[in-house]
């Protein structure tokens, strides 16, 4: 699973830097051209550095700032034992 998962980002990523018919001068310039692959849901999807940066993570905690498994984080804290969690 982990070789067709990677065959798979691979050729996406091929494709975006296919798509991409700037001049040097261009890339630099247009933020969009730096992303970052990743899997939402059942789809591949690049995501601007700047819209990471920005909106979609927190810096402080090293993690996304929405993740379905937040809603989870006291429950596993009380399955595994531990005692609390650091503040947010």
């Amino acid at each position: 699973m982990d070789r067709v998962r990677a065959v798979r980002l691979a050729v996406k990523c091929i494709q975006f830097l296919e798509s991409n018919k700037k001049t040097p001068k261009e890339v630099f310039e247009d933020p969009s051209t730096s992303a970052v692959i990743g899997i939402r849901g059942a789809s591949v999807v690049f995501t601007s550095i700047e819209d990471l940066r920005e909106a979609e993570t927190d810096w402080d905690s090293r993690r996304p700032r929405k993740a379905f498994w937040l809603d989870y984080r006291d429950l596993v804290d009380t399955l595994s034992g531990r005692s609390g969690t650091p503040a947010d």
